[in-house]
């Protein structure tokens, strides 16, 4: 019982993770766009 929570806290952190890493790439494309858009 024990083990399958932890189990669960590993994957959520490793969910969260992804999500913020993918959240860092779409910031840094929309921050190039934005760049590549300026005269």
């Amino acid at each position: 019982m024990k083990k399958s929570h932890h189990n669960g806290v590993i994957l959520l952190t490793i969910e969260t993770n992804v999500g913020l890493n993918s959240i860092k790439n779409y910031g840094k494309i929309l921050m190039r766009e934005r760049f590549s858009m300026c005269p």
